[in-house]
Parts: C-alpha cells; structure tokens; sequence
C-alpha cells in the first residue's frame, strides 16, 4: 500500500519541524570524544609507577577530526565539562534525521 504524495510531504513536514525544534534547544554543538587519563611521569621514586591509583591527572584530552587528520588537544576540566554536553546534544539531532529511537 503506496501513501500519497500528499501524506508523505505532511509527514516530512513536521518532521522538520521537529528537528528544528530540538536544534532550538541546544546551547552547544559539536563532534569528538572526550577522553579522560591519568599517567605516569616516569621518575623512579614516584608512587605513580607502583600504584595505578596514585598516577597523576585526570587530564582531559579532546579528540576530532581537522582537515581530514585526527587531533587530539588537552582541555581544562571545565572545556572538558562543556565538550561533554555539546557532544551529548550533537547527538541528539542526528537521531532525529535518522530516525532512530532513543533508548
């Protein structure tokens, strides 16, 4: 059973509104990963060799994609606190183009 041409353009339409109604609500956007790490900073006395809770950090590092090449750079924690919530709303209006159900 084939839908009207009518229906499906209604269907798109509010579709979009849709999408530009999430894309309304978002303060921040962009794509990446943000890690997290510790280290080790390879002097022979420091407990950071011995004892994996002790190692140094957190440092935060900010990984994406710049003409074509993975970068990645160290952010403060309150960039990484920012980076984490424009990662998490990038997200969402893809999902909304795509389709797919959050679960």
């Amino acid at each position: 059973m084939t839908k009207r041409p009518e229906t499906i353009i209604k269907h798109a339409l509010e579709r979009i509104e849709r999408i530009r109604e999430s894309l309304g609500e978002i303060d921040y956007l962009c794509s990446g990963t943000l890690l997290v790490r510790t280290k080790v900073c390879g002097k022979p006395g420091c407990r950071c060799a011995q004892d994996p809770q002790a190692r140094h950090g957190p440092y935060y590092e900010w990984g994406h994609m710049k003409g074509g090449r993975l970068v990645h750079r160290t952010v403060t924690q309150e960039q990484a606190s920012i980076l984490q919530l424009a990662s998490a709303c990038q997200k969402t209006p893809i999902l909304e183009m795509t389709g797919v159900q959050r679960s």
